[in-house]
């Protein structure tokens, strides 16, 4: 019975009418599942400065010289050249001065080297540019395990999760 007049009090319109309505809680946007936006790398960037802006000439200079280059060339060596600045920043983090300046002279030979294979890149005709590309893989897996030896001297993971 008593459970009858409680819910009759609250069922009924004076009960309703006597009590003031909350006021509605405000709405917040969900958050979004999207990811956020990913800034373009350093050889991307590097490839959007050298290509000329679309449907134009290149202005000269050194993106002039490096049209004649194809894209995919350029990219290797701004990758190389990211790998590079990247394992020279991770040496100077090693706690053992010797290994340090060990893997700095690497980087800078590494540097150097990249950078006498780049220099004939502009006005290459097609058999100097494949033999560029051939020394570009060659130094590619050099400057691989550079980087992958201190990724794991100065106890970087990768993205992947381990299983």
């Amino acid at each position: 019975m008593r459970s009858l007049v409680v819910a009759a009090l609250v069922a009924s319109p004076l009960a309703c009418a006597s009590t003031p309505a909350p006021p509605p809680a405000p709405v917040t946007p969900a958050p979004s599942l999207a990811p956020p936006p990913v800034a373009p790398s350093e050889p991307a960037a590097a490839l959007e400065r050298d290509a000329p802006p679309a449907g134009e000439a290149p202005l000269g200079g050194e993106v002039a010289a490096l049209a004649d280059v194809p894209r995919v060339v350029r990219r290797i060596v701004a990758e190389e050249k990211d790998l590079i600045a990247r394992s020279a920043a991770m040496a100077n983090e090693l706690p053992d001065p010797s290994g340090r300046r060990r893997a700095l002279d690497e980087a800078a030979a590494l540097a150097e080297e990249l950078a006498k294979i780049e220099a004939p890149l502009a006005g290459a005709d097609s058999d100097r540019l494949d033999a560029i590309v051939d020394e570009l893989f060659r130094i590619e897996g050099r400057v691989a395990r550079l980087y992958e030896s201190l990724r794991v001297a100065t106890n970087r993971t990768t993205a992947v999760a381990a299983e």
